[in-house]
Protein backbone atom coordinates (compact mmCIF):
# COMPACT_ATOMS: atom_id res chain seq x y z
CA UNK A 1 0.00 0.00 0.00
CA UNK A 2 1.66 3.03 -1.22
CA UNK A 3 1.19 6.94 0.37
CA UNK A 4 -0.38 7.68 -2.71
CA UNK A 5 -3.48 4.78 -2.80
CA UNK A 6 -7.25 5.98 -2.80
CA UNK A 7 -7.44 3.28 -0.23
CA UNK A 8 -4.59 3.63 2.38
CA UNK A 9 -6.52 5.13 4.99
CA UNK A 10 -9.31 2.61 5.02
CA UNK A 11 -6.37 -0.36 4.99
CA UNK A 12 -4.59 1.10 7.75
CA UNK A 13 -8.26 1.97 9.88
CA UNK A 14 -9.29 -1.68 9.00
CA UNK A 15 -5.85 -3.27 9.89
CA UNK A 16 -5.78 -0.94 13.06
CA UNK A 17 -9.42 -1.83 14.33
CA UNK A 18 -8.38 -5.72 13.72
CA UNK A 19 -10.58 -6.21 10.93
CA UNK A 20 -8.69 -7.26 8.07
CA UNK A 21 -4.68 -8.93 8.42
CA UNK A 22 -2.28 -8.67 5.21
CA UNK A 23 -1.61 -11.47 3.30
CA UNK A 24 1.68 -11.64 4.33
CA UNK A 25 4.37 -9.89 6.99
CA UNK A 26 4.70 -7.32 4.56
CA UNK A 27 1.67 -6.88 1.75
CA UNK A 28 -1.87 -6.56 1.89
CA UNK A 29 -2.86 -7.20 -1.76
CA UNK A 30 -5.22 -4.49 -2.03
CA UNK A 31 -6.30 -5.62 -5.91
CA UNK A 32 -7.00 -9.52 -4.59
CA UNK A 33 -10.27 -10.56 -4.90
CA UNK A 34 -12.01 -11.86 -1.47
CA UNK A 35 -14.39 -14.76 -1.27
CA UNK A 36 -17.46 -14.72 0.72
CA UNK A 37 -15.63 -16.59 3.88
CA UNK A 38 -13.07 -14.08 4.00
CA UNK A 39 -15.62 -11.15 3.89
CA UNK A 40 -17.64 -12.76 6.55
CA UNK A 41 -14.59 -13.04 9.00
CA UNK A 42 -14.05 -9.78 8.76
CA UNK A 43 -17.92 -8.95 9.62
CA UNK A 44 -17.47 -10.99 12.10
CA UNK A 45 -14.48 -8.96 13.25
CA UNK A 46 -15.96 -5.63 12.53
CA UNK A 47 -19.78 -6.93 15.06
CA UNK A 48 -17.30 -8.55 18.08
CA UNK A 49 -19.52 -11.40 17.48
CA UNK A 50 -18.53 -14.36 19.60
CA UNK A 51 -18.98 -17.54 17.74
CA UNK A 52 -21.22 -19.43 18.25
CA UNK A 53 -21.77 -23.06 19.65
CA UNK A 54 -24.24 -24.44 17.56
CA UNK A 55 -23.67 -26.69 14.15
CA UNK A 56 -23.69 -24.79 11.02
CA UNK A 57 -27.07 -24.06 8.74
CA UNK A 58 -24.93 -24.85 5.63
CA UNK A 59 -23.54 -28.17 4.51
CA UNK A 60 -20.53 -26.89 3.14
CA UNK A 61 -19.17 -25.35 5.89
CA UNK A 62 -18.53 -27.63 8.79
CA UNK A 63 -15.09 -27.76 9.33
CA UNK A 64 -14.01 -25.04 7.54
CA UNK A 65 -11.80 -22.41 9.12
CA UNK A 66 -14.68 -19.62 8.73
CA UNK A 67 -17.58 -22.25 10.69
CA UNK A 68 -17.80 -20.18 13.62
CA UNK A 69 -18.03 -16.69 12.00
CA UNK A 70 -20.72 -17.73 9.56
CA UNK A 71 -23.10 -19.16 11.67
CA UNK A 72 -22.52 -16.45 14.22
CA UNK A 73 -23.95 -13.67 11.20
CA UNK A 74 -26.80 -16.42 9.49
CA UNK A 75 -28.02 -16.60 13.61
CA UNK A 76 -28.32 -12.24 13.53
CA UNK A 77 -29.52 -12.73 9.84
CA UNK A 78 -26.86 -10.75 8.64
CA UNK A 79 -25.63 -13.61 5.91
CA UNK A 80 -28.11 -15.74 4.22
CA UNK A 81 -27.29 -19.45 1.74
CA UNK A 82 -27.68 -20.44 -1.62
CA UNK A 83 -31.39 -22.06 -2.49
CA UNK A 84 -29.52 -25.86 -2.37
CA UNK A 85 -28.49 -25.42 1.83
CA UNK A 86 -25.11 -24.21 0.83
CA UNK A 87 -22.80 -21.03 1.82
CA UNK A 88 -20.44 -20.60 -0.98
CA UNK A 89 -17.52 -19.83 1.13
CA UNK A 90 -14.78 -20.11 -1.27
CA UNK A 91 -16.42 -18.55 -3.55
CA UNK A 92 -15.54 -14.76 -4.82
CA UNK A 93 -18.04 -12.19 -3.07
CA UNK A 94 -19.49 -9.59 -5.62
CA UNK A 95 -20.22 -6.20 -5.09
CA UNK A 96 -23.94 -7.07 -4.88
CA UNK A 97 -23.36 -9.72 -2.41
CA UNK A 98 -21.17 -7.62 -0.62
CA UNK A 99 -23.96 -4.28 -0.29
CA UNK A 100 -26.22 -6.84 0.64
CA UNK A 101 -24.65 -8.09 3.65
CA UNK A 102 -23.78 -4.63 4.94
CA UNK A 103 -26.73 -3.31 4.98
CA UNK A 104 -28.29 -6.49 6.70
CA UNK A 105 -25.03 -5.41 9.56
CA UNK A 106 -26.56 -2.30 9.58
CA UNK A 107 -29.58 -3.11 10.09
CA UNK A 108 -28.65 -5.34 13.02
CA UNK A 109 -26.59 -2.31 13.99
CA UNK A 110 -29.39 -0.23 14.25
CA UNK A 111 -29.08 1.82 11.09
CA UNK A 112 -32.14 2.42 9.64
CA UNK A 113 -30.96 1.54 5.55
CA UNK A 114 -34.17 3.23 3.94
CA UNK A 115 -33.66 4.46 0.53
CA UNK A 116 -34.76 7.87 0.55
CA UNK A 117 -32.86 8.41 -3.05
CA UNK A 118 -32.15 6.54 -6.29
CA UNK A 119 -28.50 6.66 -7.73
CA UNK A 120 -29.03 6.04 -11.59
CA UNK A 121 -26.35 3.78 -12.85
CA UNK A 122 -25.80 3.15 -16.69
CA UNK A 123 -26.19 -0.36 -15.38
CA UNK A 124 -29.15 -0.72 -13.24
CA UNK A 125 -30.64 -3.19 -15.00
CA UNK A 126 -27.95 -5.64 -13.97
CA UNK A 127 -28.41 -5.14 -10.14
CA UNK A 128 -30.06 -8.07 -9.13
CA UNK A 129 -33.68 -7.32 -7.59
CA UNK A 130 -32.45 -8.99 -3.75
CA UNK A 131 -29.52 -6.46 -4.14
CA UNK A 132 -31.09 -3.29 -5.47
CA UNK A 133 -32.16 -1.46 -1.84
CA UNK A 134 -29.01 -2.50 -0.77
CA UNK A 135 -26.77 -1.04 -3.75
CA UNK A 136 -29.15 2.38 -3.68
CA UNK A 137 -28.89 3.00 -0.05
CA UNK A 138 -25.01 2.19 0.03
CA UNK A 139 -24.34 4.48 -3.15
CA UNK A 140 -26.22 7.35 -1.86
CA UNK A 141 -24.43 6.86 1.28
CA UNK A 142 -20.59 7.22 -0.24
CA UNK A 143 -20.38 3.61 1.02
CA UNK A 144 -19.95 1.75 -2.07
CA UNK A 145 -19.97 3.68 -5.27
CA UNK A 146 -19.40 3.53 -8.86
CA UNK A 147 -16.96 3.79 -10.94
CA UNK A 148 -16.02 6.78 -13.04
CA UNK A 149 -18.15 5.66 -15.88
CA UNK A 150 -21.12 5.38 -13.33
CA UNK A 151 -21.39 1.96 -13.80
CA UNK A 152 -21.90 0.20 -10.43
CA UNK A 153 -20.42 -3.02 -12.11
CA UNK A 154 -22.60 -5.47 -9.80
CA UNK A 155 -21.37 -8.54 -10.53
CA UNK A 156 -18.00 -7.88 -10.26
CA UNK A 157 -16.01 -9.26 -7.81
CA UNK A 158 -15.33 -7.48 -4.62
CA UNK A 159 -11.43 -6.90 -4.21
CA UNK A 160 -9.57 -6.35 -0.57
CA UNK A 161 -9.35 -2.84 -0.95
CA UNK A 162 -12.76 -2.02 -1.89
CA UNK A 163 -13.72 -4.52 1.50
CA UNK A 164 -11.24 -1.99 3.72
CA UNK A 165 -13.14 1.21 2.37
CA UNK A 166 -17.16 -0.13 2.36
CA UNK A 167 -16.55 -1.75 6.08
CA UNK A 168 -15.42 1.13 7.44
CA UNK A 169 -17.49 3.47 5.70
CA UNK A 170 -20.70 1.68 6.79
CA UNK A 171 -19.08 1.40 10.77
CA UNK A 172 -19.13 5.56 10.38
CA UNK A 173 -23.29 5.38 9.95
CA UNK A 174 -23.45 3.63 13.35
CA UNK A 175 -22.50 4.24 16.38
CA UNK A 176 -20.10 1.48 16.85
CA UNK A 177 -17.19 3.56 15.89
Amino acid sequence: VNDTDWFKSYVEEAYNYGFTQGTSATTYSPYNEITRAEFVVMLSRALELQPSNKASNFKDVNGKWYEEQVQALYEKGIVKGNADGTFGGENKITRQEAATFITRMLTHMNVDVTVENTVEFIDNNDISAFAMDSVQYLATKGVLVGGGDNKFNPTNNLTRAEMAKILVRSLTLSNWY
